[in-house]
């Protein structure tokens, strides 16, 4: 969710779009997770969107009519022209999250920049990734084993030592266990979005079956072409279900029946109803603090960057953290007291890259880029995006403005859902202890006076020809 320094390059936040519709900008989405292609329509029209194979196939799926989507081969450096002057090395990676998910590695002008997207690191993904992990780097003393990375941008989503959850291969072994001591049950996986795919697999091959879900999964499971043939639509096929959270109440009032919630939590165990069948086991798509600290350890970045910036944002990720009394706390609450733990200990911009550093120190040079790219906007630009910005946020206000021109019938202040009720409420109030207190002559007025007044608010009136609104 990021413009990528010094480029016209945009990852992950494709309402961007809309907040800069003066000027074209190149889009990357790293996965199909709905915070990170928020934004798409079948109506996109702000520019080319890469993507991997697989998330293309995804955002066919939900987005059909959308056009001018754009693949990337994994593990393949693939340049890319941003504009006559600039272009840019992109290399994706596996970021080991979902199927289809992404790391991207940009090299250019600018120096070397690599977004992780959202990703769970594991030791495994060095020797796999020689792009970014040279094999002559691997053996170094001081634990980096990276190329020399300007600006990391991290998935922070559990960027602090309360972050203790298992790696998916013990998470899978609670799972078995959990479905050992329940035999002769139907199992009910409860699973929402895109993900976790390879653990529904792990289970049918462990156990020998077939994972049932619904229409909609199927079709999923179909374009990523994820092994097809471990999965059905047919429930007498199999006894592994996969179901959404909202539907285990409903579910679970069949006979024989067990709920399993696969969930990115702060826990170390599985966690099991009062009911005895609903359980809960941590088996996150993001890394746990522990792993998070081996990959920053592993690059040494010059600089470190965020790609969650609002911690709220990724906070419906790890609800489950709160049926337990030691981990009464969300992400809100939580300062990301890791993330300043890196940054002490393995940033410095001492290291950066000639060509990072002459563009940082240099704010000619970088206008000069934005003007070769088109992307830098002029003050009449800036004037115009601030008035469709104030047109798009008080859309409401000039509606009503127009029902009015049109003779539009007011309701009543006290029917109108829209109508500010107190303030009018306020000022009918006033009006009625004023007129009680001229009555009961509280307040001397000069009859004269008065009477001008209520010439002057008469002929007022009659000049008016458009109805008075309480604001």
């Amino acid at each position: 969710m990021v413009l990528i320094s010094y480029t016209n390059i945009v990852v992950d936040d494709f309402g961007f779009a809309r907040r800069n519709p003066l000027k074209r900008y190149i889009y990357f989405l790293t996965h199909m997770h709905s915070d990170h292609y928020q934004g798409i329509s079948n109506s996109w029209d702000y520019g080319q969107i890469f993507c991997s194979t697989v998330t293309k196939a995804l955002l066919l799926v939900k987005f059909p009519g959308v056009k001018g989507v754009m693949t990337i081969p994994m593990k393949t450096p693939t340049e890319i022209e941003l504009c006559k002057k600039y272009k840019v090395k992109v290399t994706f990676l596996d970021a080991n999250h979902c199927p289809g998910a992404v790391m991207i590695l940009f090299q250019g002008y600018f120096g070397t920049i690599l977004h992780t997207g959202d990703m769970r690191f594991n030791m495994e993904m060095i020797p796999k990734n020689p792009h970014l992990y040279p094999p002559q780097n691997i053996s170094n003393e001081n634990g980096k084993c990276s190329i020399d990375i300007d600006e990391l941008i991290l998935d922070n989503t559990y960027c602090d030592p309360i972050f203790k959850f298992p790696n998916r291969d013990e998470a899978f072994k609670m799972l078995c266990e959990i479905i050992d001591k329940n035999p002769n049950n139907r199992v009910f996986l409860c699973v929402d979005s895109v993900g976790k795919e390879e653990l529904m697999v792990e289970l049918a091959k462990h156990y020998e079956t077939i994972i049932v879900v619904n229409e909609q999964r199927y079709e999923i499971v179909t374009a990523m072409n994820f092994y097809v043939e471990y999965f059905t639509t047919d429930k007498s096929q199999g006894w592994i279900e996969v179901i959404r959270k909202g539907e285990v109440e409903a579910r679970l009032k069949e006979k024989n029946t067990i709920a399993i919630t696969a969930t990115g939590w702060a826990n170390t165990t599985s966690y099991q109803m009062p009911d005895n069948r609903r359980y809960v086991i941590p088996y996150s798509l993001h890394s746990n603090f522990n792993e998070m600290h081996q990959f920053v350890k592993s690059i040494q970045p010059s600089l470190l960057q965020k790609v969650v910036k609002n911690n709220t944002g990724k906070s419906n990720k790890i609800y489950n953290i709160t049926q337990f009394s030691q981990y009464m706390v969300t992400l809100h609450h939580i300062k990301q007291r890791g993330f300043e733990f890196f940054l002490k200990n393995y940033t410095d911009e001492k290291r950066l890259s000639q060509e990072y550093r002459s563009i940082m120190m240099d704010s000619r040079k970088q206008k000069e880029i934005n003007q070769d790219l088109g992307i830098e906007l002029t003050e009449q630009d800036n004037q115009m995006i601030n008035h469709m910005m104030f047109q798009d946020s008080n859309q409401n206000v000039f509606s009503k403005q127009k029902q009015v021109r049109k003779g539009y019938k007011l309701e009543k202040p006290e029917t109108n859902k829209n109508f500010k009720i107190t303030q009018f409420i306020r000022a009918k109030q006033q009006f009625v202890n004023t007129e009680q207190a001229l009555q009961k002559e509280i307040i001397p007025v000069d009859k004269e006076k008065r009477k001008d007044n209520d010439s002057e608010i008469t002929e007022v009136t009659k000049q008016t020809k458009d109805p008075i609104i309480i604001d």
